[in-house]
């Protein structure tokens, strides 16, 4: 069983933790965190905006997901319901899953768990009412039940939906699709020099509207987002690679090993060595 602890992330709330609503409504814009969000669909079809792909569950579906990808519920049915339960992204790296399981959602997966489960409704509106109590005595036990329904679904079989997940449609209008479109150019080319007229330009417009429009959309500057996606690629690249640190500082889009170690230290709390030898991706013991 994994011992909860306090993530080292600062980019967003870390905490073992259940979402305050149970109807899914579309989201403004997309967003960004750091745990891995766990989804159980009670009722109704909902359509996610999901690095860029959209990606449909329904009644049922039990999906899961790191949520330092950008991500956005862009349609759901009326009567859409679920349960959503948030684990600090290191508590799933330290659990005994298999570095297929790992490697999957650190690289942008979408994961559907393919054995539905009678007691899942049970197990996850149980957790998530101990969590919304802040039932801190139980927190350690309801994460080792979703720890072991993970475990199963992770020897049962999982699908990765974004295997075949279509591209955002062309059909979306209006700012929402200016506003995915930045997003995407903003994925699509963080590892490069970027700036503002750049990023406007690839959504064709005025670089202070796109300012504006961004920060409305999402709740976070144009830079904010865009140090969130270089910050994410170096967490991804310390846990599942050997690669030194001037080598991710780079290949994430930092330009120097200097900042990669200052924005990195400003927003995780420790250095890029000691994230990487506590939270390594390594195959858990047979």
């Amino acid at each position: 069983m994994t011992t909860l602890r306090k993530a080292p992330f600062g980019i967003a709330e870390d905490r073992f933790s259940a979402d305050r609503r149970d109807r899914v409504l579309p989201m403004r814009g997309p967003h960004m965190h750091n745990q891995v969000e766990l989804n159980l669909i009670l009722s109704g079809t909902v359509r996610y905006l999901f690095n860029g792909k959209v990606v449909e569950v329904a009644t049922d579906d039990f999906v899961f997901f790191w949520g330092a990808v950008p991500h956005q519920v862009v349609e759901a049915d009326d009567d859409a319901h679920f349960s959503c339960i948030y684990v600090p992204i290191e508590t799933f790296m330290f659990a005994p899953f298999s570095r297929a399981l790992k490697t999957a959602v650190l690289n942008g997966g979408f994961i559907r768990i393919d054995e539905k489960m009678a007691f899942d409704t049970e197990l996850m509106l149980m957790v998530q009412k101990e969590l919304r109590a802040n039932a801190e005595m139980l927190s350690t036990l309801n994460y080792a039940h979703l720890e072991l329904r993970l475990r199963r679904a992770d020897l049962n079989g999982w699908t990765d939906l974004m295997a075949d997940a279509p591209r955002v449609s062309s059909t979306l209008r209006g700012n929402h699709r200016k506003v995915v479109e930045m997003t995407r150019y903003i994925s699509d080319h963080a590892d490069t020099e970027i700036v503002v007229a750049d990023i406007a330009r690839a959504a064709n417009l005025n670089p202070k509207y796109a300012m504006s429009l961004f920060r409305q959309s999402t709740g976070m500057t144009i830079a904010q987002y865009l140090m969130r996606c270089r910050l994410v690629t170096a967490q991804r690249l310390l846990l599942s690679t050997e690669k030194n640190a001037a080598a991710i500082a780079f290949e994430a889009g930092f330009g120097s090993v200097s900042r990669f170690y200052k924005v990195f230290h400003d927003q995780t709390g420790m250095s890029p060595k000691r994230f990487r030898n506590a939270y390594r991706l390594e195959e858990p013991a047979s």
